[in-house]
């Protein structure tokens, strides 16, 4: 576990009083540096060999992710819904430590888009 971990979310009406049929949603996570052992396993060495490989002192770097997204509502017909969402805005590279047996890289930036409709009301 990573001795500092933050988040901070905004979901915001940008249009006000106006309407409320658009929301935009900035979710800000920040993990400081965590030690990440690597458990006893192996690896390629520069000439072509397997050798064994341990670091019980590895440690992934902190991170901080942006994820935005933006929800129209009432998007031509009452019950319809457009959401997209973009993750890892600035696909940071990053790995996820802790227990694991080695420190895995996470995903990059994403894209999810969808569209939805309620059926009977709001």
């Amino acid at each position: 576990m990573p001795p500092f971990v933050g988040s901070l979310v905004v979901d915001v009406n940008p249009l006000g009083s106006r309407s409320d049929r658009l929301w935009v949603n900035l979710n800000l996570r920040y993990s400081s540096q965590q030690l990440a052992p690597i458990a006893p396993t192996f690896r390629l060495a520069a000439n072509g060999s397997v050798v064994p490989f341990e670091d019980p002192n590895n440690e992934v770097d902190d991170y901080l992710l942006a994820n935005l997204g933006v929800r129209v509502s009432r998007l031509i017909a009452d019950g319809a819904s457009l959401d997209v969402t973009v993750f890892n805005v600035f696909d940071k590279e990053y790995y996820q430590g802790g227990s694991t047996l080695f420190p895995y890289p996470q995903a990059g930036r994403s894209i999810l888009v969808r569209l939805s409709y309620r059926f009977g009301g709001r």
